[in-house]
């Protein structure tokens, strides 16, 4: 690598961040100029954004927890009972329990 290359993090899965940020670190460690992470789906857990926030590192997303439920209620995978159950989850995801 060289030094103060620019790169981007490619991520699948976003929930609180840590190992994506570590990557980040260990880049950034070797001389890479971290530009940001992408990833495919994010969790929207608010642990996830503090750490984020806490590192400086800019994230994006392609699609996210609040659009999967949305767009599965319109489809017809869940009924109301289930958006209300994965809206349940969704506002307290870390300590969740039915």
């Amino acid at each position: 690598m060289v030094k103060g290359q620019k790169m981007v993090v490619i991520e699948d899965l976003i929930s609180t961040g840590g190992s994506v940020l570590e990557a980040v670190a260990a880049a950034e460690r070797e001389g890479a100029d971290v530009l940001g992470v992408v990833a495919i789906f994010t969790y929207e857990l608010p642990k996830a954004d503090a750490n984020f926030e806490a590192s400086g590192v800019r994230l994006e997303t392609l699609s996210n927890y609040s659009e999967l439920i949305k767009v599965a209620k319109v489809q017809g995978y869940i009924d109301a009972d289930g958006l209300e159950l994965l809206k349940k989850f969704k506002a307290n995801q870390e300590t969740w329990q039915d």
